[in-house]
């Protein structure tokens, strides 16, 4: 059977696709923000990272706990991923909780609080990150790989750099944010 995709673009410019599911119960979704690795500037390898943790942090008028207990109240199962052009964010849950979820998105993407203290947290997650690619030679192998095989800046890291994330400052990463999360550049 042939799969099927709904296809619509927003007034301001935001693409959303959607596919039906028989069995109503679940839903799932995602927004891929055009923030990926080659996106970003020179000096920026791992910045994506920082960010997709820093953005859950707090957003709207909740602070980084009560964001994180709305989202678990909604039985969300989150996911996030870097890519060389995008980064992805998203979940999968009930579908009646669907709607709430989304709003709690909207904040995240648009209002996003990115507090200085809790960026400091989400960049040091992101070394550990880096560092514990010793761990997982499969990884690192794809990383240097596709290092190697891609021109710049399509071949640079998703994980990211150590010298690079260190030297990451929070006001670099608002304004990375700012230029970058364009919703008529997202697809949702």
């Amino acid at each position: 059977m042939a799969e099927q995709f709904d296809k619509h673009t927003l007034k301001n410019g935001m693409v959303l696709l959607g596919e039906s599911m028989e069995a109503g119960g679940a839903a799932a979704f995602g927004f891929m923000l055009p923030s990926g690795a080659a996106v970003l500037d020179e000096g920026c390898c791992g910045a994506g990272n920082v960010i997709t943790d820093w953005i859950f942090r707090g957003a709207g008028n909740k602070n980084s706990r009560e964001l994180s207990d709305a989202l678990d109240g909604l039985g969300l199962h989150r996911a996030s991923s870097v890519g060389s052009s995008y980064i992805t964010i998203g979940a999968a849950l009930e579908a009646g909780n669907l709607a709430e979820a989304i709003e709690l998105y909207a904040d995240i993407i648009l209002r996003a609080s990115l507090e200085e203290d809790q960026f400091e947290l989400a960049r040091q997650l992101a070394v550990d990150s880096v560092l514990a690619l010793e761990d997982d030679p499969r990884q690192n192998v794809m990383l240097k790989l596709r290092e190697q095989f891609y021109p710049s800046p399509l071949g640079r890291s998703t994980i990211g750099d150590i010298d690079e994330l260190k030297a990451l400052k929070a006001e670099k990463t608002r304004q990375i944010i700012k230029d970058n999360f364009n919703l008529s550049q997202t697809i949702f």
